[in-house]
Parts: C-alpha cells; structure tokens; sequence
C-alpha cells in the first residue's frame, strides 16, 4: 500500500483553512488511503461481530437464568432496601463484598488469568467488569429488569462500557439503567479501593 506524507502546514490548511498558533512542530503525518482491501475487512469486522451479537442473543436465556439465580442470595428485606435506596447496614455490605469477591474469582478463572495480588485487584478490568456486572444485577433483581433477549445483550454490552467508563471520568448516556450501573458500581469501587490492601 502507498504511503502519502504531508507537512503539518499542509494539514493545517486543509482542516483549519487558517494558520494554527501553538500547534507542534511536526515535519509530516502519514494519511493512508482507504483500499479496497481496507474496506473489505471492515466488511468482515461487521459481519462477525453481528453473528456474535446472534449468538449472544442466543444465549440470553441462560444470562436471564444467571441473574434470577443472582436475586436468590438476597432477602426479601434485603431487597425492599434496595428498592427504596435505604442505607445499606454493614452486614448487608459484607454480603456485597464476599460475593463480588467470588465473582471477580469465577471471572479470572473463566478468563484462564492469574488473579493479582489483593492490593493490585481493585485496579484490574477484570474488577471493574465484575463491579459492574454485580450492580447490575443487584439492580436488575431490585428493581426488575427486561427478559427479552434483545434487551438482555444490550444491558451486557452496556456493563461492559461502564466498566470501561469507570476508568475514566465518566458515563455519557441517555439510558437510566446503564447510568445506574456506572454510578452504583463507581461508588462501590470507591469504597472498596478506600479499603483495599495497601500493601
């Protein structure tokens, strides 16, 4: 594939159509053109990542299985709390904790990963998904949630963005649902980062 180089005052001119004070000096930028090849692979990105969006739909029975199954470590106390977004007593907390404990565990397994030590865990990915799924979850039992398959995958692919999000500065989105799981499970993090190992 050829290689176009063009100066940065060229590239100036053409975004900008005017000079732009303080911009770094470069001498070039290298633009590649889009191919033929470049296009077709694009074409089989999208193909494949449809049939997996398929596949997951698929399986959404089992996921919808997965979160029932989930309500169950929880009271009927336990979840009015929750419901009506009372103070969370510290022995409901300490549930909280065990089982994200054994989640991010099952996930690190699945994954074929090796867990890190205890003071590192709160700053993996893996920590941040396992989070986000849980608040999820937890939201998902409490305050009912969708059981079209659909809709199923859609709130997975949107525990994944908030766990991306998490290491950032925060969740763009119009979708009260995936806003609750970022802000749930961002505060959750807080704390739990605040009484993390630090050593």
């Amino acid at each position: 594939m050829n290689k176009t180089l063009i100066s940065i005052e060229e590239l100036k001119q053409i975004a900008l159509r005017k000079s732009a004070p303080g911009c770094e000096d470069v001498s070039a930028v290298g633009i590649y053109p889009v191919t033929d090849e470049a296009e077709s692979n694009r074409s089989l990105q999208v193909k494949r990542a449809a049939e997996q969006l398929a596949e997951m739909v698929q399986g959404a029975g089992d996921f919808a299985e997965n979160l029932r199954e989930f309500g169950k470590n929880f009271t009927a106390e336990e979840m009015r709390i929750l419901r009506e977004h009372e103070s969370i007593p510290q022995e409901l907390f300490d549930k909280f904790l065990d089982i994200i404990f054994e989640m991010a565990a099952r996930v690190f397994e699945l994954g074929g990963l090796k867990p890190p030590p205890a003071k590192e865990l709160p700053h993996t990915f893996v920590f941040h998904f396992t989070v986000c799924a849980f608040a999820h979850a937890l939201q998902w039992n409490a305050m009912g949630g969708a059981e079209k398959p659909e809709k199923l995958v859609n709130d997975l692919v949107d525990v994944n963005i908030a766990a991306f999000a998490t290491f950032f500065d925060g969740f763009m989105s119009t979708d009260a649902r995936a806003s609750a799981t970022y802000k749930n499970a961002s505060f959750l993090l807080k704390l739990l980062a605040d009484h993390a190992p630090k050593h």
